[in-house]
């Protein structure tokens, strides 16, 4: 479990782990009763799901994670030479325009996304770091200035997209529809992101069939969309995450050479690991 070590006022703090090594410094304008009042009310955020959005904005900004670049724990990890674990955005659709009601809970996935990210030592900030409620010209020029963006100082990116959901990559914004490509497409070009991984998170509903369990299966539908996995879209160092199954009608696609690879890769770490 970590621990964390108070030093003296306004020194940086240890994050101690079996797995992570992070320094906590206080963030700008911080003191010694604001972070302790910030530690009680993330303690209290943790307790229950009522929280606002205000709350989480007052325990994220007075600390900051700080990766140690020198710090390794497997041959096989990702080099890193930033000093930020990586980047991290949230889209978050709570309306929408096509229907009248909200997705109800979304807040309160937004929240347990923070919390997460934050106890594995990522910075969010929620301001700077989450759009809520976005138009199809907000997500896009959002997603144009994210992927412009210099990320030499982080070593990952994370892209959590929370929505209704369409066949065929469909995405709700707040007033029109965009696609999983648009999301992922314009960090391709991005140099800065050159080995180092990008997750992409999909939390959307792909339709409005439902799965069956029993004598009453559902129709028999690939995983994900072949589309998906062009060469146009997919860069190296990608994973794809999606909360549900993809495309009714289209061509599941996993690379048999790809396959083999990971299979050994998995074969090989656990032999290692006996």
């Amino acid at each position: 479990m970590n621990t964390i070590r108070a030093l003296s006022n306004n020194a940086p703090m240890a994050l101690e782990s079996d797995a992570i090594a992070f320094t906590l410094l206080p963030g700008p304008s911080s003191n010694r009763s604001s972070e302790i009042n910030d530690f009680d009310l993330l303690k209290e955020l943790q307790k229950n799901y009522k929280s606002s959005q205000s709350l989480i904005a007052d325990v994220e900004s007075p600390w900051k994670f700080h990766e140690r670049t020198h710090f390794y724990t497997e041959k096989l990890e990702y080099p890193r030479h930033g000093d930020e674990p990586g980047f991290i955005f949230i889209f978050n659709q709570e309306k929408s325009d096509h229907r009248p009601e909200k997705r109800l809970g979304s807040t309160r996935d937004v929240n347990e996304i923070v919390l997460c990210m934050q106890r594995l030592g990522y910075n969010i900030e929620r301001n700077s770091n989450i759009l809520t409620d976005g138009g199809t010209d907000d997500v896009m020029d959002k997603l144009k200035k994210l992927s412009e963006m210099n990320f030499s100082r982080y070593n990952s990116l994370f892209i959590f997209f929370l929505t209704h959901g369409h066949e065929h990559d469909g995405l709700e914004t707040k007033d029109g529809f965009i696609h999983v490509k648009d999301v992922m497409g314009p960090f391709r070009a991005n140099g800065t992101l050159k080995d180092k991984p990008k997750i992409f998170v999909f939390q959307a509903c792909k339709g409005v069939a439902f799965s069956t369990t029993g004598e009453q299966q559902a129709p028999e539908s690939p995983l994900v969309c072949k589309t998906v996995f062009e060469d146009s879209y997919m860069t190296p160092d990608t994973l794809l995450v999606f909360s549900t199954a993809q495309c009714r009608n289209e061509t599941f696609y996993l690379d048999p050479g790809l396959y083999k690879k990971c299979v050994g890769t998995f074969q090989s770490t656990a032999e290692r690991k006996t």
